[in-house]
């Protein structure tokens, strides 16, 4: 279980934003410490987020959100396709979308939930294939650039990739995905100097793995090893060193930045 704090960087969402969603009963807490009132929530429970904000996207308000989840009753959903067909504006996708999952809940006897997660699935890894495709072509030309000497051109190009993995949502403090970002160039640049080109990969930069060894939870002692005056000591040392409860959550919200890329990396 994680607690707020780790739960809102880890989905994205402000802690102001979950516990209205708690007084809303929208989104409650999986467990509350009767002794000091710490709020816990679960792996399941990012779901449920996703199927909150999904619904939002969809037109829904959050009173209608809280109706639907109480049950997961598709009569909401076919009272938003008619809503949403009145309007006659730019709510095609929506339409499309509510229908299909009202035609598969009929066809394989599901619930709303189960076929909004569905949805948001199918549609998060059509997006993250091509995020993945892109941002491998760039970490490959990156490190080509490197190993030409063409240092300033690898580091502006290696900004730009930690630029589109590390988006920081609007309601989030951009500390975690800056200082997860920051994490990340100082990784892939140790990575650059000390692993062959076969073994420039995301799996390799989200272990950070040098020359087959894992340093992902020994930040510190191998940052101190670095010339002080390095790029890679620069970025790594903001992390390195933080608090160990501030490094330990800034190396969460990187693995969570990290891992859909890992996953495509480890099917091809």
């Amino acid at each position: 279980m994680y607690q707020i704090s780790d739960f809102s960087k880890i989905s994205h969402t402000s802690i102001q934003t979950l516990r209205y969603y708690d007084s809303l009963n929208l989104l409650k807490p999986s467990h509350i410490n009767q002794e000091n009132s710490y709020r816990y929530y679960t792996d399941d429970q990012l779901n449920e987020l996703k199927v909150i904000r999904k619904l939002k996207t969809m037109g829904f308000t959050l009173i209608e959100i809280s109706e639907i989840i109480k049950d997961y009753n598709e009569k909401y959903l076919i009272r938003q396709i008619e809503n949403l067909k009145k309007q006659n504006n730019l709510n095609k996708v929506h339409i499309i979308e509510l229908d299909s999952i009202v035609k598969c809940m009929k066809n394989n006897n599901t619930n709303v939930k189960k076929e909004l997660i569905s949805l948001i699935n199918r549609k998060k890894e059509t997006n993250m294939k091509e995020n993945y495709e892109i941002a491998r072509k760039k970490l490959v030309e990156c490190y080509k650039m490197y190993k030409e000497n063409q240092t300033s051109d690898c580091l502006v190009l290696l900004e730009e990739i930690k630029n589109d993995i590390f988006k920081a949502e609007e309601s989030v403090d951009p500390f975690w995905s800056n200082s997860a970002g920051d994490l990340f160039t100082g990784i892939t640049f140790e990575v650059f100097k000390n692993n062959d080109e076969k073994e420039v990969n995301f799996l390799n930069i989200f272990n950070f793995r040098i020359k087959g060894n894992d340093f992902i939870n020994s930040i510190k002692e191998y940052t101190d090893k670095l010339d002080k005056d390095s790029y890679s000591y620069i970025c790594l040392s903001n992390v390195s060193e933080a608090p160990n409860d501030t490094k330990l959550s800034i190396i969460s919200v990187y693995k969570q930045y990290m891992k859909n890329y890992v996953i495509f990396e480890t099917k091809n």
